[in-house]
C-alpha cells in the first residue's frame, strides 16, 4: 500500500536521523540520493519529519504511527491520505478536525491522551527569560512560521499589487510582509527581488534600538550573511561599515547581498572573535556595535523543532562563554557614550537577561533599554535585543 511505503521511508529517516546536519539539510541531501521520488512524496516526507518534531518530547511512550498521527493533527490544516491512514491508528476517533482551531485541537489530543502535556512541547521552562510566555512559546513551536520580507523604502505598491495579482495570501507589519513560508519567490511572476530582503519580522524589530546617525561608523561583528547590516543601512544610509564573520562563504554572501543593495563604504574582514582581533579593526573607534551574537537559536526553533530533541544543557554553556570573549573582545572598540546593540535569537536568559548582566558588570557599560521579542502572536521568531551605552 502506498501509504505504508510512505511511512516506512519516514521511519527510517526518522531512525537514521542523528541531529549532525539541520533537518533541512538532511532531507536535502537524501533527496539528491533517491531521485526516483516525485516532488509531491519530497513535500509529505518533509511535511510528516517535520510533524513528528513539533511535538517535542511529548507522549514519549506512544507508538509511532500513534505519535505521528497525534504531532500531524496539532500541526496541519489540510486533509491528505497519508493523515487519514495514520488516524486509524489513534484514539482521535472522529474528532480529527484539521480546521479547527490549535487550542480546541489541543483539548481534543488533552482529552484521547490524558497524559499529554504542553509543556512537553518546548520543555526548558527553567532554562527561559522570565518574560518569556511559556504558553505562547510552546504553542508556537506547533505552528509552521511565515515566510518574512522586509519590503524597501517605495516599493511597497508595486509589492503588494504584485503579490495580490498572483492571489498571494500575506499578511502586512508595517513594511513587513508575512507570507506562507512554502512560497517559492522565484516562481511569483513579476516580483522583482530587488523589492524586498527577506528578513523575519522579530529580526526587523531589532532595528528600533539601533538609532544610527549620518556620518558614523558602525561595526557589525557577527554579520553572517549582513541582514542586521542592511537593516541599519536602510535607517541611514550615510553610514559607514566594517563587518566581520568567521565564515568565508556567508561573507561571500554578504559581499553579494551589499553588492544587490548599492552598498560600497564598507570594510569587510574574516575574523574568529573568539582571538584576538586584527589591527585592521582594533585600530578603528566606532559610533555603534551590533553584536548579533552566536547562540543556541532557540528563539527559532518552530523552524527548526529538531533542536528540541537535540537539545543538550551542555551546550548553552558553550555558547555563553563564546559570548562572553566576543563582547570582551569588541567592547573596547566602541567610543564612549555609544551605543552596543546586543541580539539574540534565544529565549534563555542566560543568554539575555544574564549575559546583560555580566556585560554591565565586567565591560563598563549601562543599559538603556531591552526587550523579548515575543513572535508567537506573528508567526515569527522570538529574539532578545539590548540597547546598552560605553560609560
Amino acid at each position: 500500500m502506498r501509504e505504508q511505503r510512505q511511512l516506512d521511508r519516514i521511519y527510517q529517516l526518522l531512525e537514521n536521523y542523528k541531529g549532525e546536519l539541520p533537518l533541512q539539510h538532511y532531507l536535502r541531501n537524501y533527496f539528491r540520493q533517491h531521485h526516483e521520488m516525485g516532488a509531491n512524496d519530497r513535500r509529505l516526507t518533509s511535511q510528516f519529519i517535520y510533524n513528528w518534531y513539533r511535538l517535542g518530547t511529548a507522549l514519549p511512550d506512544l507508538k509511532k504511527e500513534e505519535r505521528l498521527a497525534v504531532a500531524s493533527f496539532l500541526v496541519m490544516d489540510k486533509e491528505s491520505s497519508l493523515f487519514s491512514f495514520l488516524l486509524q491508528s489513534t484514539a482521535l476517533n472522529n474528532n480529527a478536525d484539521l480546521t479547527a482551531q490549535l487550542s480546541i485541537k489541543l483539548s481534543v489530543v488533552q482529552e484521547a491522551y490524558p497524559q499529554f502535556n504542553l509543556q512537553d512541547v518546548f520543555p526548558f521552562l527553567k532554562l527561559a527569560s522570565e518574560k518569556l510566555n511559556i504558553t505562547f512559546m510552546t504553542m508556537n513551536i506547533l505552528k509552521q512560521p511565515y515566510l518574512w520580507l522586509r519590503v524597501k523604502r517605495n516599493m511597497e505598491t508595486p509589492f503588494i499589487t504584485c503579490l495580490e495579482s498572483n492571489s498571494i495570501q500575506y499578511v502586512k507589519q508595517g513594511v513587513a510582509v508575512g507570507i506562507r513560508n512554502s512560497t517559492d519567490l522565484s516562481k511569483i511572476p513579476g516580483l522583482n527581488p530587488s523589492w524586498y530582503e527577506v528578513q523575519d519580522y522579530s529580526s526587523q524589530l531589532t532595528g528600533n534600538y539601533f538609532k544610527p546617525q549620518k556620518g558614523d561608523h558602525w561595526y557589525d561583528c557577527c554579520a553572517a550573511s549582513g541582514g542586521k547590516s542592511l537593516l541599519l543601512h536602510g535607517l541611514e544610509p550615510g553610514i559607514s561599515l566594517t563587518v566581520s564573520d568567521n565564515r568565508e562563504k556567508i561573507l561571500s554572501n554578504l559581499k553579494t547581498r551589499f553588492e544587490k543593495n548599492g552598498i560600497i563604504n564598507y570594510k569587510m574582514e574574516l575574523v574568529d572573535l573568539g582571538n584576538m582581533i586584527p589591527k585592521t579593526i582594533s585600530q578603528n573607534q566606532f559610533d555603534g556595535i551590533i553584536a548579533d551574537i552566536p547562540c543556541t537559536g532557540s528563539g527559532t526553533w518552530s523552524r527548526s523543532p529538531e533542536h528540541i530533541s537535540f537539545f543538550n544543557e551542555a551546550d548553552l554553556l558553550m555558547y555563553t562563554e563564546r559570548q562572553k570573549k566576543i563582547i570582551s573582545h569588541v567592547s573596547p572598540l566602541l567610543k564612549a557614550g555609544k551605543p552596543l546593540i546586543y541580539i539574540t535569537c534565544s529565549v534563555f536568559k542566560a543568554e539575555n537577561e544574564e549575559m546583560v548582566d555580566w556585560i554591565i558588570e565586567n565591560c563598563d557599560f549601562e543599559l538603556e533599554s531591552s526587550a523579548l521579542i515575543e513572535g508567537a502572536d506573528f508567526y515569527a521568531d522570538t529574539m532578545f535585543v539590548a540597547r546598552l551605552i560605553k560609560k
